[in-house]
Formats: C-alpha cells, sequence, structure tokens
C-alpha cells in the first residue's frame, strides 16, 4: 500500500552537544509514512507528495529527556520546537547521543496522542574541536540541477534518495578531509524540513561522513530571519560558528547560487576563524568566468575555486589538510 494512515509523530533532527549547550530542532506532524525501498514512478511520486503534505500542529507539549533530565517544550504555529540551552557534563570523546520526545498533549481532538516515544540523535565532537567542515549540499555534493527548475523538480519528485546521484569523488574528498585530524562535519542547505530525511538517506546511502544536517526551518507561512542575516544559509552558519567559538572552519560550497557571497560574508564576520573555502564551478563558462572575476577581486589565498574533486583534492594536499 503506498498511501498508509496519517499518525501523529515527532521528528527529531539530529542536533549536537558542545562543552556547554545543547541545540536540537524537532517538529510535530500529522503525516503519512513514507517508503523509500519503493522504486516506481507512481510510488515515488506519491512518496513526494506525503514529504509535502503534512499537518503541522502547533501548540503540542512535549517532554524532553536528555543525559538523566527532563523538561517540557511546546511546538510553534510550524510545528517546530528549537531547544537552545545551556547544559553542563563531564562527556570528553566525541560519540553520538539519545535524546527523547514524549508527546504529552495535542491541542486538537481529532489527533491521538501516541504511546511510544520519538528518540533522536545528539552529536558531541569533543570538548573543542580545532576544526570543523561545513558543507553545502545542493550542486556541491549532489547532482540538483539547481539553475535548471524544471530538472531540479523532476529530479527530487521522481528519484529516490538511492537513486540520486553525487557529485563524482565527492564523499571521498570529505572522507579525507574529514578523517585527518577527525573533524567534525556539518551538512547545510536552502532546502526546506520536509525533504530532511530524503537528504539523510541520501548521504547515508552514498557514504558521506556522518554529521548534523540543517536545513531552512519555514513552512507554509516562512520564517522571518533573526535580524542582521541576509539568508538562512548565512543564519545557519553563524549559529554554528558562535556554538564552537574555539575552532576553526573549511566551508565547502559551490557557485550555482549565492555561496560566495554568502561564505565571504561570513570569512569578513568571523576573521581568521574560516580557514579555507572551496567553492565548486556549476554553471556555464560565463558564469564560470564571473565567479574567477570575483574571486580575483577578494585578492584572498584562502578561497579555492575547482571543476571538480580530482582538482579539489590535489588543492587540499598542497594544503596539508589530507
Amino acid at each position: 500500500m503506498v498511501w498508509d494512515r496519517e499518525k501523529v509523530v515527532v521528528f527529531p533532527f539530529d542536533g549536537y552537544l558542545s562543552a556547554g549547550r545543547l541545540f536540537v530542532i524537532a517538529r510535530v506532524l500529522s503525516y503519512f509514512k513514507i517508503h523509500w525501498e519503493r522504486e516506481s514512478k507512481f510510488a515515488l511520486f506519491a512518496s513526494s507528495l506525503k514529504r509535502w503534505y503534512t499537518n503541522e500542529i502547533a501548540g503540542a507539549e512535549l517532554e524532553v529527556r536528555f543525559l538523566g533530565k527532563s523538561f517540557r517544550v511546546q511546538t510553534n504555529s510550524e510545528g517546530f520546537v528549537s531547544i537552545d540551552l545551556p547544559w553542563e557534563h563531564d562527556i570528553v570523546e566525541p560519540c553520538a547521543l539519545p535524546i527523547s520526545f514524549k508527546i504529552l498533549s495535542l491541542p486538537k481532538k481529532k489527533y491521538k496522542v501516541p504511546a511510544q516515544g520519538f528518540e533522536g540523535k545528539i552529536f558531541f565532537m569533543g570538548l573543542s574541536p580545532k576544526t570543523i567542515v561545513i558543507s553545502d549540499i545542493d550542486d556541491t555534493i549532489l547532482h540538483t540541477n539547481v539553475l535548471s527548475k524544471s530538472r531540479m523538480v523532476y529530479n527530487s519528485v521522481f528519484l529516490s534518495p538511492q537513486k540520486r546521484h553525487a557529485i563524482e569523488n565527492s564523499a571521498a574528498f570529505l572522507y579525507n578531509l574529514t578523517q585527518r585530524d577527525l573533524k567534525p562535519i556539518f551538512y547545510i542547505s536552502n532546502s526546506p524540513y520536509n525533504l530532511y530525511y530524503y537528504l539523510q538517506r541520501f548521504l547515508s546511502c552514498k557514504q558521506f561522513p556522518t554529521g548534523p544536517l540543517f536545513l531552512r526551518d519555514y513552512g507554509r507561512r516562512n520564517t522571518i530571519l533573526p535580524e542582521g542575516y541576509d539568508s538562512h544559509k548565512h543564519y545557519k552558519l553563524s549559529k554554528i560558528l558562535e556554538f564552537y567559538p574555539d575552532s576553526n572552519f573549511i566551508l565547502l560550497g559551490d557557485d550555482a547560487e549565492h555561496d560566495p557571497r554568502i561564505y565571504y560574508s561570513v570569512k569578513e564576520q568571523y576573521k581568521d576563524r574560516i580557514q579555507q573555502i572551496f567553492l565548486r564551478f556549476v554553471g556555464d563558462e560565463a558564469k564560470t568566468n564571473d565567479t574567477k572575476h570575483w574571486k580575483n577581486e577578494r585578492n584572498d589565498d584562502s578561497i579555492h575555486l575547482f571543476h571538480n574533486y580530482k582538482e579539489a583534492e590535489q588543492i587540499a594536499q598542497k594544503l596539508n589538510l589530507f
């Protein structure tokens, strides 16, 4: 059966824990279960509809349990809870930790409160990681054809995560980059959270290094950006950098849309903490020339442009990153 019965669930998205702070996002929805293993066009189309046909439940009360402590939270107008709290602990070594969510009450009587709890994952990346990698997804490591909107929509609707194509050698590049000195990794994208488990499954199937995935937290009414940020990606990058004030960063993106401007804006804001910026050429010759001109204007040796990941690997080796 392609279309299963609608149920109320908590979707905990992977969070992270620093030396003294916890951050995690979860969402309460009524939704239809998706079967990613089905490959027919009809089943994939149905799965795509189910990704978007979700009823966000505002005002749901949740109990959260983490590292022996519990507290209560309530979902906002889009069904989200965003937890950002000081958190003392005595953990030293990097690890993944469980966090649980249980629905205590729902504002709409037509929904039944599920008896079971829902478990998520919190990444602890060590007390003070020396260097952290942040990678974009669309057209940086995943072929999305963002410059062709019709092709991008087709890929998202009619291709399962396991059938999507990673950019050649991108997983190997990130694996080698993170293995040297065991650098943690974050993935960011302007895609909405409706695509979270789709993209997470893609990363797993294509054997990318494991790390938290942060998407654009908006729904039908959109989320207004906090003052001082010009894009959701800029906001996400800044949040991660502020969460790890003693760490340096390597940023990986592409020149299809706004990554060069956003990444360089972050570099200007955080100065020497952005050690390297890698940008993959995506567009035609004119776009490539524009990106080269943009780099030349900045005269910054930390910006590296590349056509393919073999070139990126050579650059990384010269920088002693591998």
